[in-house]
Parts: structure tokens; C-alpha cells; sequence
């Protein structure tokens, strides 16, 4: 199971030295309908348009700079994502 990051934790992928800030969590690529953990932009340059977008595995991230706000609610929502997440590897359909 994926240890989901916050919504504003920046990071680099592997082989990139590139900031990303997560702007989103199981993310379905709309034209191959893959499932990723993550959907980020470019860090400091933000949300440019949908082609920046940047999708993603939690086994992709190389380095950890800085981790998005954490309160009751992320984790509440955590847990929910959790759950999708587990719903997806039993092959359910999950609501969006």
C-alpha cells in the first residue's frame, strides 16, 4: 500500500533534478486510463496547463523536500484514500 504524500510536498523522480509539488493523489491518466499515486507541476513555476502535468508512482520519488500541511482532515482523507487505493488493487470500481 502507498504511504500517501500531502498535497504540497515537493519532491524530485528519480534521474530528474526537477522540483514537483503533488497537486493531486490517484490520478487516472485520461487517455490510457492508468491509475497513478500522484499528478504534480513544476515547483516554483506552478499549474501552467494540463500538458504540465505530471503523473506518477510513489516508488518514482527520489528525494523529499519539503512535506505538504498535515491536520486531522489530511489524515482523514488519507485513510479514505487508503481505502480507494486498496479497492483498486481488488479490481472495484471507485468512486471519483
Amino acid at each position: 500500500m502507498t504511504p500517501f504524500l500531502p498535497l504540497g510536498t515537493i519532491i524530485t523522480l528519480q534521474g530528474s533534478d526537477a522540483k514537483l509539488m503533488i497537486t493531486g493523489r490517484l490520478q487516472r491518466h485520461s487517455a490510457t486510463g492508468q491509475v497513478y499515486d500522484y499528478c504534480a507541476c513544476l515547483w516554483p513555476q506552478g499549474y501552467l496547463d494540463a500538458s504540465s502535468n505530471y503523473l506518477f508512482d510513489h516508488d518514482q520519488v527520489d528525494r523529499l523536500f519539503y512535506i505538504g500541511m498535515q491536520d486531522e482532515e489530511e489524515f482523514n482523507f488519507r485513510f479514505r484514500l487508503e481505502e480507494a487505493e486498496k479497492a483498486l488493487h481488488r479490481g472495484m470500481q471507485v468512486e471519483e
